[in-house]
């Protein structure tokens, strides 16, 4: 993900960017154990060593992905980055971290 966003901010003159995750996902619904099973069951074959990255904290994992963004050298300085939610069921976005510049 920070390659395809270094590269738009270099390339396509990107100033600022929203990392959004969503209500209802499965990523906060399960365990890790759960979805390293339903990955194995899906192909067939062991996951031993996948980390899926249940959520269980969607705030503080938005804050965490927003930082990460924000600490990459690869984001040029001035590129302002936010954490919003996506409310599936009313098409709603909320500001979960406030924009930053980098």
């Amino acid at each position: 993900m920070l390659r395809t966003l270094a590269l738009a901010a270099a390339t396509l003159g990107v100033t600022r960017i929203a990392v959004v995750q969503h209500t209802e996902c499965k990523m906060t619904a399960a365990s890790d154990a759960e979805l390293v099973t339903a990955v194995a069951t899906a192909t067939g074959r062991p996951a031993p060593d996948f980390e899926p990255l249940a959520i269980a904290a969607q705030p503080d994992t938005l804050l965490a992905d927003v930082d990460r963004v924000l600490a990459s050298p690869l984001v040029p300085d001035g590129v302002v980055v936010g954490g919003l939610l996506l409310d599936l069921r009313s098409g709603r976005l909320t500001t979960v971290v406030t924009p930053r510049p980098r």
